[in-house]
């Protein structure tokens, strides 16, 4: 292993270097990119990061630099220990652990400020062309960007302050870096599904994908279930959600109000060493007063108007070419529903002779009077989705594919569309009750998830086994309140998923079943009403629903996403 990380991570410990040793890892960090990705990513195992809070928050520590929270990584020194000597070798041995002394906290100070600059700079450099926080990648409809934290969903009458150029659209997407508007609106979407507006004037930085810095101004977060720790930090104080909705307004001395519209929230007041000096616990409709210069939380009159008001978007609309349904007919759908009204209880098929879909829970069809309707799935049901009576056959050859519309509500890990086998066959197989063959969902950041947030899987199981699959993974980010077109496809020995006419990605799989007989769930992962938590429940709308017995071509794919003409969300 690298001798220089070694000595890095043994000055971040506190240990003592000649001059001369500083100076040369100091001016190595600098130039080699490879060797410091290498020691963040150790001294983000090692957790050893203390927060020093200042006003600006660039400096308010390494660790909220970096984007990690204020728990992650507090590992005991057995946890050190085992990284040091899987870096370093068999041989590396604590001792007495060092008390900090001047010179380990002065290279301690030159690391942090190599690493702030070294982070701050490729900011500029990669923002360099785009408003502050854009993602260099804006400019392709299709995002691909590891390092995206959110979406514009919306941008009303936005006025922008002098360090943010306009230009920033409605759709784009933000990494890391600053936000600033001097009136207006935004709302923006995390990839962990958090919804948080924004009221003008408003000054904040994007710190990671759990974590705003707000210098000023009027914010407001709609947290879920699965997102439940989002921090916002200001100058002194800061308010970390526990599955709620908050609003925070930050003023520019320091001082803030934050109320609590659903759930909890804990508040805190934090000293100079960045560790909370008064802690507050709010409860649904409850205000608090924050004055960090005075050390004091208080209970606050209760204004509800003095906040920012919740998001008001309006689904838009999918206007279909009077020639869709007929070029879907063409294809040869195995069954085709168009979502237009709701019939005994379904939805009809367009395919004569086969079957409807079953309407389960509170799901209702909206516009079909104007020859455009869809599915609406409501939030705060679990228990509703689609299904139809008696169970489907699944086959490798020629192969199958699902084709739809869907618009998301918001960023969330749900189900479109399932395809699972019988529980006699999953009994053969040894395998748990929710093995599909077959499933296309949505996908959120989740902390112990490798799913890539965000986007668009597709999954395939063969043989059955719930330990392993293929997927595939959209390149695009699929935008709350924009409607996407999605075609999943198997083809023999390979599968394909193409979002908006294009195709993002294909694998190859291995053989397939015959004859294989399943159940179909659409917006929910299992028709069984038992486990409503885990149902990866769909919240939206989804419209021209068609399955084959054969993969589409290309051709027929973009032709029916060319016949659509999404149109953009209005407030």
């Amino acid at each position: 292993m690298d001798q220089d990380l070694i000595d890095l991570l043994s000055a971040w410990r506190g240990a003592e270097l000649a001059t001369s040793r500083v100076e040369e890892l100091l001016s190595r960090l600098r130039q080699d990119e490879e060797l410091l990705r290498s020691f963040v990513h150790e001294i983000r195992m090692l957790g050893m990061l203390k927060a020093v809070q200042t006003v600006e928050p660039r400096w308010l520590s390494l660790q909220e630099e970096l984007g990690w929270g204020t728990d992650e990584g507090r590992f005991d020194d057995d946890h050190e220990d085992e990284i040091m000597r899987r870096v370093g070798g068999s041989g590396f041995s604590r001792g007495p652990r060092p008390r900090p002394r001047w010179t380990g906290a002065a290279v301690l100070t030159a690391l942090l400020l190599a690493l702030a600059i070294f982070r701050w700079t490729n900011w500029r450099v990669e923002t360099a062309d785009h408003p502050p926080g854009l993602s260099s990648t804006l400019q392709s409809k299709g995002v691909e960007a590891d390092d995206v934290l959110a979406i514009v969903l919306k941008l009303d009458e936005v006025q922008w302050e002098a360090m943010s150029e306009p230009g920033l659209n409605e759709g784009a997407v933000l990494s890391s870096g600053r936000f600033s508007i001097r009136s207006g609106h935004a709302v923006l979407s995390f990839l962990n599904g958090v919804t948080l507006t924004l009221e003008g004037p408003a000054d904040i930085d994007l710190v990671s994908i759990d974590r705003v810095y707000c210098r000023r101004g009027k914010l407001r977060a709609r947290v879920p279930e699965s997102a439940k720790g989002f921090v916002v930090v200001s100058a002194g104080s800061a308010v970390i959600d526990l599955g709620t909705e908050f609003a925070l307004n930050v003023e520019a001395d320091g001082k803030s109000k934050v109320r609590v519209f659903e759930g909890e929230a804990e508040a805190g007041v934090i000293g100079p060493k960045g560790y909370p000096r008064r802690i507050q616990r709010i409860e649904k409709s409850k205000e608090f007063e924050l004055d960090p210069g005075a050390g004091r939380i208080a209970e606050a009159v209760a204004d509800v108007e003095g906040f920012a008001t919740p998001p008001k978007l309006m689904a838009p609309g999918l206007r279909l070419d009077p020639t869709y349904p007929s070029a879907v007919l063409r294809s040869k759908p195995k069954s085709y529903w168009r979502f237009q009204a709701l019939v005994d209880g379904g939805v009809p098929n367009e395919v004569v002779g086969e079957r409807p879909l079953v309407v389960h829970g509170p799901i209702t069809v909206s516009g079909g009077s104007q020859g455009d309707g869809y599915a609406v799935f409501k939030a705060g049901h679990p228990e509703q989705f689609l299904s139809t009576v008696g169970l489907w056959r699944f086959d490798s050859e020629p192969g199958c594919a699902v084709e739809l519309w869907f618009m998301a509500d918001q960023i969330r890990h749900a189900s479109l569309f399932g395809l699972r086998p019988t529980t006699e066959d999953l009994a053969q197989a040894s395998q748990k009750r929710y093995v599909h063959a077959l499933l296309l969902e949505l996908t959120a950041y989740e902390r112990y998830s490798l799913n890539k947030p965000a986007s668009i899987r597709f999954l395939r199981r063969w043989p059955l086994n719930d330990n392993v699959g293929t997927d595939l993974f959209s390149d695009k980010l699929y935008i709350p309140w924009r409607w996407h077109h999605v075609v999943a496809q198997t083809n023999g020995a390979s599968m394909d998923l193409y979002v908006d006419g294009v195709k993002s990605h294909s694998a190859p799989v291995e053989g397939g079943p015959s004859n294989l007989l399943c159940e179909l769930a659409v917006g929910r992962l299992t028709s069984e009403p038992s486990a409503p938590k885990g149902s990866r429940s769909f919240v939206g709308r989804l419209d021209e629903l068609a399955v084959y017995d054969r993969p589409l071509t290309s051709q027929e794919i973009r032709l029916h996403y060319e016949l659509a003409k999404p149109e953009l969300p209005a407030e």
